[in-house]
């Protein structure tokens, strides 16, 4: 067939893929549930620590002005690093749910990076020379699907007399005429001349 460049030539199945999308999508959702709790979380604790501070500041005053004893002034002390502690903990579980949400995030992307792939398109416009994979075959990566060959860049090699070829040079004019087109002299130019000479073919190959 002759394809166009961009053309569809192959489809890779991707539906085990295409599933797993969809748990890294949930994995997602879920990672950003537990960072909007975390972040509850930090705001609940942040209030905590300010009552405790608000406690401690008056519990100093009064312990000061003597209308306390010094286990109540302890009580305040005590309630305001329990806070201060909670609050550590939660910005450093906050900390830990937005690397889940990035882990969720990359995972997502590439697996919807792997999905793209799933159409193989043809690179240039030109004719399928060779299928070399089938339907319901497994290719490995990096293998090789289709061979396209480019009609705007094809070369024949010709075999000529030393004397003949002493007359080329690199660059010349030629005309190709084939049997499958008589009539039809086909344009082309000498692109390499061998620096070594070649055997002789049978006389059939280069009339």
């Amino acid at each position: 067939d002759m394809v166009a460049e961009g053309d569809v030539v192959a489809r890779l199945d991707l539906t085990a893929l295409a599933a797993s999308l969809s748990g890294a999508e949930a994995n997602v959702r879920y990672a950003h549930q537990r960072q909007d709790g975390a972040e509850s979380a930090v705001t609940e604790a942040e209030s905590a620590v300010e009552l405790a501070d608000k406690e401690f500041q008056r519990a100093t005053t009064l312990l000061r002005d003597g209308h306390i004893p010094q286990s109540r002034y302890d009580q305040a002390l005590n309630a305001k690093q329990s806070a201060d502690a909670a609050l550590n903990a939660a910005r450093q579980n906050l900390s830990g749910t937005a690397e889940l949400v990035s882990v969720a995030d990359a995972d997502v992307a590439r697996i919807q990076d792997l999905l793209r792939d799933q159409e193989l398109r043809a690179p240039l416009a030109g004719r399928v020379l060779y299928r070399l994979a089938e339907p319901g075959e497994v290719v490995a990566a990096g293998a090789r699907v289709i061979t396209l060959i480019d009609l705007s860049d094809v070369y024949m090699t010709v075999f000529l007399p030393a004397d003949v070829i002493a007359q080329i040079k690199i660059g010349d004019e030629a005309r190709l005429l084939i049997d499958a087109l008589p009539g039809t002299p086909i344009p082309a130019y000498v692109s390499y001349i061998s620096p070594e000479a070649q055997f002789t073919p049978r006389q059939v190959e280069t009339r």
